[in-house]
């Protein structure tokens, strides 16, 4: 961020480069790892699949029974699958060869693993990465469209930063609990715009009941949280970005999911995008390219479908002092970058709170 105002691409490798070394004990460097390129496209891919109403099939189910010559879609499923599958083959094959801990080891340590097969191991593997890979990116976009729709909450979270953490170093995970008014804002940017607006579906497991209405077992129930998360009777002025409503209380429930379908990578992507925030914040006037505030549409601004990820916006990332970008290099140049050693340090974490990683 010190020589681009490329958000967009500098959150998506900075997110595929940290579930990369967890799930595949390997970084994103640069962008142009040919794991991420194909990465990104699946992941684009999926998210057209999912358009409510992008084949026509969608709209006309019986043409599903039409051969493949005829149904353009089939064909484009097939390929599509393929692709990603041969994606996923190919990291978890990498990632078995690597030194070192990580998570494709552990997995396939597992009692569990033995009663699956390679292919469904790997699918595993590539859900759970791409998963992280995609909702995080998008939700720090959020983060950004927020900063300028919205400045004035900015100067309040790089008042706390300031006094909590300085200007000789970057804010760091022991900071984050000193830090109420940054985890405030995480917490404002999730139920502002929530990048699932409909939610996951689910199953219900038996009969149930809500406010007099019967629900059969098996119904689908979809959770809308875009109507939620904008109820006027829990939310003050729900369309506006307001962290403070969040101050001494608790964290939302429903944030990463319900029931046996909430998000495994809950913890790992809320430290992700808390710390990521903080840091951003820390280092940057984040603005708009003509310093003004910009107007958000819940119609306009946010693609439609599974996920709804801000629409194509300008952003710039000030550098707040020449201090903090000496802080940001020496961080840079003192960090450790070997994949092998971070995951290392992950494994004796582990340990240290009582769990046994595998292989």
């Amino acid at each position: 961020m010190l020589t681009t105002n490329d958000f967009v691409g500098q959150y998506q490798r900075f997110t595929a480069s940290f579930m990369y070394v967890l799930t595949f004990g390997m970084r994103i460097v640069t962008g142009k790892e040919w794991q991420f390129q194909r990465s990104l496209q699946c992941l684009q891919n999926f998210i057209k699949a999912s358009e409510v109403g992008a084949w026509v099939v969608d709209a006309l189910p019986t043409l599903n029974y039409l051969p493949e010559f005829l149904a353009p879609w089939k064909k484009t499923a097939k390929v599509w699958s393929e692709d990603w599958e041969d994606l996923h083959k190919r990291n978890m094959e990498d990632a078995l060869e690597r030194p070192g801990w990580n998570w494709t080891k552990d997995l396939c340590g597992a009692t569990e693993a033995k009663q699956m097969s390679p292919l469904d191991i790997s699918w595993d593997l590539g859900v759970v990465c791409d998963a992280g890979v995609e909702t995080t990116h998008c939700t720090l976009e959020v983060f950004t469209l927020a900063c300028l729709a919205y400045p004035e909450w900015i100067p309040t979270a790089q008042r706390e930063l300031d006094e909590v953490v300085g200007s000789d170093r970057l804010p760091d995970f022991k900071d984050l609990d000193k830090l109420p008014y940054i985890q405030a804002i995480v917490e404002e940017n999730f139920r502002w715009r929530h990048i699932l607006p409909a939610g996951i579906p689910h199953k219900t497991l038996k009969e149930d009941s809500y406010k007099g209405f019967l629900i059969p077992k098996g119904a689908m129930i979809i959770p809308l949280f875009i109507a939620m998360r904008n109820d006027k009777a829990l939310f003050d002025r729900p369309a506006e970005f307001m962290p403070e409503r969040w101050l001494g209380k608790q964290q939302q429930v429903g944030n990463f999911g319900y029931g046996r379908r909430v998000c495994t990578g809950r913890h790992i992507a809320r430290s992700a995008l808390t710390i990521a925030v903080a840091r951003l914040l820390w280092a940057f006037n984040i603005k708009s390219k003509d310093g003004q505030r910009i107007v958000v549409s819940e119609t306009g601004s946010f693609t439609t479908g599974l996920v709804g990820a801000p629409k194509h916006f300008e952003a710039v990332f000030e550098i707040r002092s020449e201090k903090h970008r000496e802080a940001i290099v020496q961080a840079f140049e003192t960090a450790e970058k070997d994949p092998y050693v971070l995951m290392e340090g992950v494994r004796k974490k582990m340990v240290s709170v009582g769990l046994s990683p595998r292989a």
